[in-house]
């Protein structure tokens, strides 16, 4: 199972980043980056069994595809943001954290603007 090597590979990495702290503590945010990368490798076989599910999902509605598209943007932007922020944090860079989470939360509204467009038509609709 990959969650076995995801969580070595995040212990080995815990006990570089303690080790490394004393001597050089410039270095273990690049350890930090380089192991999210890795994780992120390691899952990434994962992803297209789950678009494969949601894409045959949504085929099955007469919903506009786009639709689809930008909900996929989002749960993406979604996940970049927390990785990004978390990496800021973990540097001791809140603020700038902070500030991702704050752009990740604007783009997701922006792109979300035509489904809720398109919902608020839908319920005025039903309305007589």
């Amino acid at each position: 199972m990959d969650i076995f090597q995801i969580a070595i590979i995040g212990i080995v990495a815990t006990l570089l980043i303690v080790l490394i702290k004393k001597y050089n503590p410039e270095y273990q945010i690049f350890i930090a980056v380089a192991t999210g990368v890795i994780i992120l490798f390691v899952i990434y076989s994962y992803l297209g069994p789950i678009l494969q599910s949601f894409h045959s999902l949504w085929s099955k509605t007469d919903i506009d595809n786009s639709y689809f598209e930008i909900i996929l943007k989002v749960i993406v932007i979604a996940y970049i943001t927390e990785f990004g922020a978390q990496i800021c944090k973990d540097a001791g860079e809140n603020s700038i954290g902070m500030k991702i989470e704050l752009a990740g939360k604007v783009i997701i509204v922006y792109l979300s603007v035509p489904i809720v467009l398109s919902l608020i038509d839908f319920i005025i609709n039903l309305i007589p």
